[in-house]
């Protein structure tokens, strides 16, 4: 288990030189080059952990050995078109099974990294999030899915741009993602709804739905394979994956997810106009999806397209709560002022009347200052109590463990596998 905490020790540790004091460009670049750098090579490096390893590798196997168009046209297993073209391509360029997972782990990390420089107002956070929050650890299980969220990722400048075009690109974006895995198909009712602002009544209505929804699942999910005859839908009829849902212990971080970035909506929504509907709609679907994951736990994967979000809103969140750039130069050009009366020694009404607006307005924004710290220390605790659960939770399959049956760390460099 180590390995993966050096990992979060070296997110968190390149934090404060990189992204906090004095941050700039060039210094996020870094920080994100040697934090995805590593997870890259953990992915890379791995060696038969993640549940569908075997699958993965022995499918790799059997691509290189058809031709093009008899794999396509095989149906002997559910993997989608774009993923079967992907490996013989990777195939036919000779690459062993590491190579092979190399490349997969560029295509499901490389995009993240440029989603998180490009959108998220804290990096470093966001790192974090995604490293303890199971998405790295699915990059080593899910890989069609990984590699359908990544498409839906790199197509997040056309969602953001709100005209007809955008969402006409988008929909395309979403038929190149099913192309890899069909769950992307979520994503259509999505974007149906995820341009209305998220006022309270309308957060409403979607929980009364979810209500009726969640106590008429079963149901609803009957009628669905009824109408939707794909193999891969029905396949899950009937199944521990649809009968068993997870337990209510799981909702505890989507529901502080939830809270957090609902209190900071007003807030969100302010600072942030371009992205902060969409990012609090996507964050509102991703925890209502957990909340049905509770009775079906298949519907976990549906929730990966719209709960990556969450790398977004919770920075944004907590970064409303900071004091802007605007008021640091405000409280500076008080402090200023009120040297320059000192300097002058001259004490009157005004200056005091001026020294009293400086120490209110300094007051204020270090309570903020400390509660924006306090937030974060909060924030770094539960995402890790969840990482460390997250290790050990579920029976031991083959000797794997914990989400994606990933721990403990294998790897085909065996001095790593000596680590405790």
């Amino acid at each position: 288990m180590l390995i993966y905490h050096l990992n979060l020790l070296l997110i968190l540790g390149l934090a404060y030189p990189l992204c906090i004091r004095k941050p700039s460009q060039k210094k996020k670049l870094i920080y994100l080059g040697a934090t995805f750098g590593f997870m890259f090579f953990l992915v890379s490096a791995r060696y038969g952990i993640g549940h569908d390893y075997v699958q993965y590798t022995e499918y790799y196997h059997f691509a290189g050995e058809q031709s093009l168009g008899s794999l396509i046209a095989d149906a002997s297993n559910s993997f989608e078109v774009g993923y079967k073209i992907l490996m013989k391509f990777i195939a036919f360029l000779g690459l062993p099974d590491f190579g092979m997972l190399a490349v997969i782990g560029l295509l499901c990390l490389a995009p993240v990294a440029w989603f998180i420089y490009r959108y998220s107002p804290n990096i470093w956070l966001s790192t974090w999030l995604f490293a303890t929050l199971t998405f790295f650890y699915s990059t080593m299980n899910f890989l069609r899915q990984d590699i359908a969220m990544c498409i839906l990722l790199l197509g997040y400048p056309l969602l953001r741009r709100r005209d007809l075009y955008g969402v006409l690109g988008y929909l395309g974006v979403i038929l190149v993602a099913v192309c890899f895995h069909k769950s992307a198909l979520l994503m259509l009712p999505i974007l149906c709804v995820c341009y209305f602002r998220p006022r309270w009544r309308l957060l409403g209505i979607y929980g009364v739905v979810t209500l009726l929804a969640y106590l008429f699942s079963r149901q609803i999910l009957d009628f669905g394979f009824e109408v939707l005859q794909f193999d891969y839908f029905t396949k899950y009829n009937d199944t521990i994956y649809l009968n068993i849902g997870l337990g209510y212990h799981f909702l505890i971080i989507p529901a502080i997810v939830l809270a957090l970035v609902l209190c900071c909506k007003k807030w969100i929504l302010e600072r942030y106009p371009k992205d902060g509907a969409l990012v609090v709609n996507m964050t509102v679907y991703g925890a209502l999806i957990w909340l049905f994951v509770t009775h079906h736990f298949i519907l976990e994967r549906f929730s990966l397209f719209v709960w990556i979000y969450i790398l977004l809103s919770v920075p944004m969140a907590v970064e409303c709560l900071k004091p802007s750039e605007e008021e640091r130069e405000q409280e500076a050009a008080l402090r200023e002022k009120v040297k320059a009366h000192k300097t002058n020694k001259t004490r009157d009404a005004a200056y005091l009347a001026l020294n009293k607006q400086y120490m209110d307005f300094s007051e204020r924004l270090r309570t903020r200052r400390n509660f924006y710290w306090c937030l974060i220390a909060v924030l770094l605790i539960a995402t890790f109590c969840y990482n460390v659960f997250g290790m050990t939770d579920g029976s031991p399959i083959e000797g794997r463990m914990g989400f994606h049956g990933v721990f403990p760390y294998r790897s085909l460099i065996e001095p790593l596998n000596r680590l405790p």
